[in-house]
């Protein structure tokens, strides 16, 4: 994927799901290639975030798995995490990526 990488904002889009309705968003991700199928996906800390829950959209939007670093075509079957990165492994070579992220704060 290389220089195809791009991240951008989320706004609003994790709304579907209700254990991150009240979700907000962090600042823009940074996006690194760690192999030819690995991105690694990092932001900072977003005060009084429990949870953090990211999209990779590699022409369709799928949702990332923390447990298994997996894309998920369905949200509700993406468990989210709480560190402020995670690896996505699996990913197709030259491929442009985009990542969104959103934050639940505790409360």
């Amino acid at each position: 994927f290389g220089s195809s990488i791009r991240s951008e904002d989320c706004h609003g889009w994790w709304l579907e799901i209700a254990q991150m309705s009240n979700a907000v968003t962090p600042q823009e991700p940074s996006l690194q290639t760690v192999s030819s199928s690995t991105l690694l996906v990092s932001w900072s800390a977003v005060p009084g975030a429990r949870r953090y829950a990211v999209i990779v959209h590699d022409g369709e939007q799928k949702f990332v798995d923390w447990p298994t670093k997996s894309l998920k075509e369905n949200a509700k079957m993406a468990n989210s995490g709480t560190a402020t990165s995670v690896l996505v492994e699996g990913l197709k070579s030259d491929t442009p990526l985009k990542a969104r992220v959103a934050a639940k704060h505790s409360g």
